[in-house]
């Protein structure tokens, strides 16, 4: 999509359609309900109050709950909050593709259940895919609904909710276009395009809608011609070039019909261009590489100058194109995207000599630019080397971007450019770059949605080293090719990428001979070469294993030799190094791991998973990865769960018994250990410190079992930590290191009237308060003299300066 406004979001233009009924008092209600809160930088209009309810919403569908009945009743029936998320709708859809930050995934969930009437539909399969059944019944609904609301006659709140219908099919025409960008994702398209299909039909059949609104749901059904037709796979390994070329031809005038029925409006007309020329240039494209054709004269294919004159009638004028060879045809078609770009920018490019230029100047990067500029690679043979390294480092140094649609096509680039860096033969001993491009994967591809897209970059690098017959590049090429393997989500290498597949093992099988310097090359047949390819890297892959595993054992030897040096605990170092021989060494950046406490709550964010085994008492190992990747993921488990369960639990074990605590059992609070290391670091400075005895804990344990009273501390132990930071020391006893900004007042104020929650009544605490003024290696022992004499004071209060 090269213009949202006008493709996706024309027909979702709801300023006409007013309020009606004030809901103020509702929404005010539902505030004080769920106790919600107005940013305090807008003005508490209607609109910023909309705005907090609705961010709550997303929070719920987030969080995977299902909503109260009370915000369900808002969604379905206030026409005024109905007219407000439909604008807000529109605007998410829009930062989808035009923001660069936007987390993709994330906000396509949340526009499908935004668009959900309040019901849940579980859009969400298990391994991140979007639901065919569930998009199915969506949809019934919304025809239910439209239909109903268009026999009512009620033409306001029809012509609302018909807005939603056409935002639904806008969404999953926007979801197609993005899932088109990856293999595995692109296989549900065609069920999804199939339900937009039936319910246009199905509507249409049921009701019959004025002028503007058939013309709505007809434009959709172009757009899908348009945007679509290029998805169906060409098998032309087997075929000729004829009959391929006549596939081509048939899909070209899919793509007219499509703009045909969009009525050859100007505004498709952009994309349209982009889509015929991207389809002709794939033509070409597959005739050089697969059919190894370089050329072919109008004149000798009666098929493809069918595609040219099909060409020539569908574009304007001034991209009609006077050549009479496929040859021509191609150079003269790349021309079009110097227009597309120049049209979509704004820019004349006479300073520039031509967009990659422009491109790699540009600080930020709009989808337009990534875009036009995947296709200049893809299609050109002739971008010098010089031009490729700049326009690499200029994608490498920009960072990740956090939308996966830009990130997708920057990847694709560098993959393209890795494959040009092969045809035009350039060693990889002059190519520098290489080491950048694996070190921003490494940086970059972890727990990443576009793991399919890092690693077939690793496969390229594969295929790159293995023209080169030096053992250390075969060994590079071979360590690529396994961390592909490890990483394939759906044996792409059987499918997909089988072609790159074979050429790599036929050239292991030929840098293996030329090893031996045979004065005659022996021949071999096809496939005897690729069983010696297949045999040499399954070597290699068993030697790596091994190497992994030997690897990870002495990672594992330096950790605890680590831990046994440790005087303190350190648990951010500790999760670091977990993490690095878990995520790096294991799974190649698949999973993100993390030791965590079993009774933290942690929400899985919309799109991930995670494993988890208990390692010790209250602590367990989570392995956090995109449910995308759940094949793989747990092809990996399985092969190292054994090993990593027992590792894992004796690593935790030495960091516990080794290094002293620093946190109390029962009340969660950093005990007496930390305190002592803190007033070690602050040394000779002046403190003020508390020493807090809890009578009432002391009357509760005489009262009540070990368990219960172990239940009142803790509820004490959160209330003072709420309001300071707080310490357990020995027995009753809390204390707390004054921060200097604070009144000491003020915190035994807080402590004289504390009240804590406890067997059905409110009771109020009594407490003995000592505290000392003084330096903090001495504080200690004041504090007990200060707290001997507070017991014996008639307040209780003892301040010792």
């Amino acid at each position: 999509m090269l213009n949202i406004n006008n493709e996706l979001l024309e027909n979702l233009d709801a300023d006409k359609l007013l309020p009606i009924d004030n809901d103020t008092f509702e929404i005010s209600a539902l505030l004080e309900a769920y106790e919600l809160q107005n940013d305090s930088s807008i003005l508490n209009t209607i609109e910023s109050q909309y705005n907090t309810i609705t961010k709550f919403i997303v929070g719920l569908y987030l969080e995977n709950q299902n909503l109260p009945n009370d915000l369900k009743n808002l969604i379905q029936n206030s026409y005024n909050y109905k007219l407000f998320l439909i604008n807000d709708i529109k605007r998410r859809m829009k930062e989808i593709v035009l923001v660069n930050s936007t987390h993709l995934f994330k906000e396509i969930y949340i526009i499908l259940n935004l668009l959900s009437n309040g019901n849940k539909y579980d859009i969400l399969t298990d391994q991140n895919m979007f639901s065919i059944e569930a998009i199915k019944f969506l949809l019934n609904d919304y025809e239910d609904n439209v239909c109903e609301q268009f026999i009512k006659n009620d033409i306001q709140t029809f012509e609302l909710t018909f807005k939603y219908y056409l935002a639904v099919l806008e969404v999953l025409n926007e979801i197609c276009v993005i899932n088109a960008l990856d293999i595995q994702r692109r296989k549900n398209i065609n069920g999804i395009l199939e339900l937009i299909t039936n319910t246009i039909a199905n509507t249409k059949a049921k009701i019959k809608l004025v002028e503007k609104d058939v013309l709505a749901l007809n434009s959709i059904l172009g757009k899908l011609l348009l945007y679509f037709t290029n998805m169906s796979y060409i098998s032309i390994d087997i075929i000729n070039k004829d009959v391929v070329i006549q596939k081509y031809a048939f899909m070209l005038n899919k793509m007219y019909d499509g703009f045909n029925i969009l009525e050859n409006d100007e505004k498709y007309y952009a994309s349209f261009l982009d889509r015929v020329t991207s389809l002709i240039l794939t033509l070409i494209y597959k005739l050089k590489t697969k059919l190894h054709i370089d050329n072919i004269e109008f004149s000798d294919s009666k098929d493809l100058n069918e595609v040219y004159n099909l060409y020539n009638k569908s574009v304007n004028s001034i991209h009609a194109i006077d050549c009479s060879n496929m040859k021509d045809f191609r150079e003269k078609l790349l021309e079009n995207y110097k227009y597309l770009y120049s049209d979509s920018n704004n820019t004349d490019f006479t300073t520039y000599s031509d967009p990659i230029d422009f491109f790699i100047q540009l600080d930020v990067v709009s989808n337009v630019d990534i875009i036009i500029i995947h296709n200049i690679v893809l299609y050109s043979d002739y971008i010098e080397k010089s031009k490729l390294d700049l326009l690499i480092r200029s994608l490498l140094s920009k960072n990740k971007f956090d939308n996966d649609y830009y990130e997708f096509y920057k990847l694709k680039i560098i993959d393209r450019i890795i494959q040009r860096y092969i045809s035009l033969k350039i060693s990889t001993k002059d190519n520098t770059l290489i080491e950048e491009i694996i070190r921003y994967i490494e940086k970059n591809n972890l727990v990443s949605h576009l793991m399919s897209m890092y690693s077939k970059i690793y496969l390229s690098l594969s295929l790159y080293y293995s023209y080169e017959k030096a053992l250390s590049s075969q060994k590079k090429s071979k360590n690529f090719y396994f961390i592909y393997q490890r990483l394939d989500n759906n044996n792409f290498l059987e499918k997909e990428f089988n072609t790159i597949s074979k050429q790599i093992l036929h050239n292991y099988s030929s840098a293996f001979f030329k090893s031996f310097n045979f004065k005659t090359e022996k021949n071999f047949l096809n496939i005897e070469s690729l069983q010696i390819g297949k045999d040499l890297i399954d070597k290699y892959i068993r030697k790596r294993e091994l190497e992994i595993e030997i690897d990870s054992f002495l990672n594992i030897e330096n950790l605890r030799k680590n831990i046994l040096e440790m005087s303190e605990p350190n648990d951010t170092w500790l999760n670091a190094e977990i993490e690095k021989l878990i995520s790096n060494k294991i799974f190649f950046g698949l999973v993100k791991a993390k030791i965590e406490n079993i009774d933290d709550f942690n929400i899985i964010e919309v799109g991930y998973d995670k494993y988890t085994f208990d390692i010790q008492d209250d602590y367990s190992l989570s392995l956090y990865y995109s449910s995308y990747y759940k094949t793989t993921f747990e092809k990996l488990i399985e092969k190292n769960k054994n090993f990593l369960e027992l590792n894992i639990r004796n690593i935790f074990k030495s960091y516990i018994n080794t290094i002293p605590s620093f946190t109390d059992i029962t009340t969660k609070l950093p005990n007496i250990n930390k305190l002592k290391n803190e007033l070690k670091k602050l040394d000779k400075k002046k403190i003020t410190f508390f020493e807090v005895y809890l009578n009432t804990l002391v009357k509760v344990s005489e009262s009540y079992n070990i368990n219960t009273s172990n239940e009142f501390f803790k509820e004490i132990a959160i209330k003072i930590n709420e309001e300071t930071d707080a310490y357990r020391l020995f027995g009753p006893k809390i204390g707390i290191i004054l921060d200097e900004n604070r009144d000491y007042r003020e915190i035994v104020s807080f402590l004289q009237s504390l009240k804590i929650q406890f067997d059905n009544e409110e009771l109020k605490l009594n407490v003995t308060i000592a505290v000392s003024i003084g330096e903090a290696n001495k504080i200690l022992d004041k504090s007990f003299y200060a707290l001997s004499s507070a017991k014996i004071s008639n307040d209780r209060v003892y301040i010792f300066e």
